[in-house]
């Protein structure tokens, strides 16, 4: 398994949410990866479903960008493998699993939901779908690590 980290230009602290990437393509997955650490958060790469579900198991993410259509596991199967995962730990909250595709045919956006997903984007990956996902799931998770950064801070 080769997980892919390229850190931002300045160290980012611990309460940065981490983003798990999981794009066949090169191209598509460095744009991603590119788009998220221009926004200064921590963003890891993978090429397949597998290496995502064993990644997840390595490392807690806040949320996972993944293409709809990847070669090594039945569509959404690793989708559906982390929900499993998720399910078995039990304490463990659910990570948003987002699907990025370049072709939605009609029902296909019901199918990503159905499959355990949060939501689905049409490729390519823009700074506008990156700003919908950080309104969307991101901005709860640095509010959650601010109040706590602050109760920490009076209290010591």
């Amino acid at each position: 398994m080769a997980i892919e980290t390229i850190a931002a230009a300045s160290p980012l602290p611990a309460t940065v949410p981490r983003i798990l990437i999981v794009e066949e393509s090169d191209i598509n997955r460095r744009l991603t990866q590119h788009v998220f650490i221009q926004a200064g958060y921590f963003a890891d790469t993978v090429t397949n479903g597998h290496d995502a579900v064993h990644a997840v198991r390595k490392q807690a993410y806040d949320l996972i960008v993944m293409d709809c259509r990847l070669t090594d596991f039945p569509q959404f199967m690793a989708t559906r493998m982390i929900r499993f995962y998720e399910n078995r730990q039990g304490n463990r909250a659910r990570i948003p699993v987002i699907g990025l595709t370049a072709f939605a045919p009609p029902g296909f956006h019901e199918r990503c939901l159905r499959a355990g997903m949060d939501a689905c984007y049409e490729k390519p990956f823009r700074v506008e779908i990156m700003q919908d996902l950080e309104r969307r799931w991101l901005a709860a998770d640095r509010d959650v690590a601010a109040e706590a950064g602050e109760a920490a801070a009076e209290s010591g």
